[in-house]
């Protein structure tokens, strides 16, 4: 479940790769867990839903994340029907049989980009929906993302430009 960032949950929060989960207000006064973040002043607030003041690197060696992204690739050739770019998200579908791999592949991302946002959806019956939003300084990590969803570059030349 992901929750929408500053809409008035106060505390700390799960940050991915950190391991940090609190329980948080939710909007009718309940508690809910999930991956929010706190609102401006705290230290973690969050842009577009991706986390803000976690380091933009990636915690994977060079050559296992050129693997990581060739696994991207692979799922991309067969499993992607569409996505959508916008400055600081990107929006992947997905068709049925895909399930496992891209749920698989996404949380295994989060947990080596936590600067990354990753939030996957059911796609209304028809496979799944994935978001991934990043901070301003990491849009070079969605260009990556959507020119293997395109084809149109080498996972050599996406790994070149991830964040380290």
């Amino acid at each position: 479940m992901a929750l929408p960032p500053r809409a008035g949950r106060r505390g700390l929060h799960l940050v991915p790769g950190y391991g940090l989960t609190v329980a948080v207000e939710g909007p009718s006064g309940g508690s809910e867990t999930g991956w929010v973040m706190c609102g401006s002043g705290c230290g973690c607030g969050s842009v577009g839903g991706a986390p803000v003041g976690v380091p933009v690197a990636c915690t994977l060696p060079a050559g296992a994340i050129r693997a990581r992204l060739g696994e991207f690739e692979e799922l991309f050739a067969r499993a992607l029907t569409d996505w959508k770019r916008e400055p600081l998200l990107l929006r992947l579908e997905f068709g049925q049989g895909a399930e496992e791999q891209v749920r698989g592949l996404f949380a295994a991302e989060a947990e080596c980009c936590a600067f990354l946002g990753f939030q996957v959806e059911s796609g209304g019956g028809e496979g799944l929906v994935v978001t991934v939003t990043a901070p301003p300084e990491a849009g070079a990590a969605l260009d990556g993302l959507q020119g293997l969803a395109e084809g149109r570059v080498s996972t050599g030349q996406a790994a070149s430009g991830w964040p380290r």
